[in-house]
């Protein structure tokens, strides 16, 4: 009998940009980081394949994105970003998930942004539409977290993933882990997903980053590895540490055997499997 192929290590969050606008400049570079110079990073690391998170300060336009998923269907799958206050959403979440290689959208609130979920309901019909065709949605509400609580509880079958463990990975937050006890109020939904994305930019140690490592564990305790995915938030992480040390901080946590395998891979595959099958 023939041994099972390994499960594929997966990226399951990082980014790709091409030539920024004039009018819209990149915040962590002026310089583009195209596709190409991803594969060689990815080829380097021996991680098969990602997700591209369509960057903040593309709006909407996910057509870079887009295009470099399409030239490259078997390294990478898209979550795009995706206007959830725009008329008809059912309709629009339709046509995007058509899309070849895209995997659901994500939603990202801080800053401005924040303001808008004040009232979860505000942006009906987005959830209904998205619970009842089975998009996955990434959120990035970390001074709201408390906010998409009330969302999962109004929509229980919503795919929703949690991005960054709900921490507050951006610049100039005071606290990142103030609304870390939130992330535990998903558990009773086993079709919520938690990526460990971007942690180690939020630690106050040096690698192997302990505090950080402590955070994961609870994650591991109340979620199950299964339910937990790796993701580098490549090349924004670059201020904090090496793409090499955020591959390798997965082994300084606590996961045996089968629970790196789903962290580092299994989980992502999973959910991306899911996604093919959504419409």
């Amino acid at each position: 009998m023939s041994e099972k192929p390994p499960t594929p290590v997966i990226d399951a969050h990082l980014h790709v940009w091409g030539s920024p606008f004039p009018n819209r400049p990149f915040p962590w570079t002026p310089d583009p980081f195209p596709i190409e110079d991803l594969l060689t990073v990815l080829d380097r690391h021996g991680v098969s394949s990602c997700v591209d998170v369509t960057p903040i300060m593309y709006d909407w336009d996910n057509s870079y994105g887009l295009q470099v998923t399409s030239d490259y269907p078997s390294r990478l799958r898209i979550f795009g970003r995706f206007d959830p206050f725009a008329p008809e959403p059912a309709e629009r979440l339709r046509k995007w998930m058509a899309n070849s290689g895209v995997a659901g959208v994500r939603l990202t609130f801080y800053g401005d942004d924040l303001r808008r979920l004040d009232d979860p309901s505000a942006l009906e019909p987005f959830w209904s539409a998205a619970e009842e065709l089975g998009v996955r949605v990434a959120v990035f509400a970390p001074d709201a977290l408390w906010k998409i609580v009330a969302v999962i509880e109004q929509h229980p079958k919503l795919r929703l993933v949690i991005d960054h463990l709900g921490l507050g990975v951006y610049p100039g937050c005071e606290n990142p882990y103030a609304n870390f006890v939130a992330l535990l109020e998903f558990a009773p939904f086993p079709q919520v997903l938690v990526k460990i994305s971007g942690a180690v930019e939020v630690s106050r140690d040096r690698y192997p980053y302990k505090d950080v490592q402590e955070i994961i564990g609870l994650a591991r305790t109340t979620f199950g590895a299964n339910r937990l995915m790796w993701g580098s938030n490549y090349p924004v992480l670059l201020s904090t540490c090496s793409y090499e040390q955020s591959l390798a901080f997965v082994d300084e946590c606590t996961f045996d055997t089968d629970e790196r395998i789903a962290v580092l891979g299994g989980t992502c595959q999973r959910m991306l499997a899911e996604s093919e099958k959504s419409l």
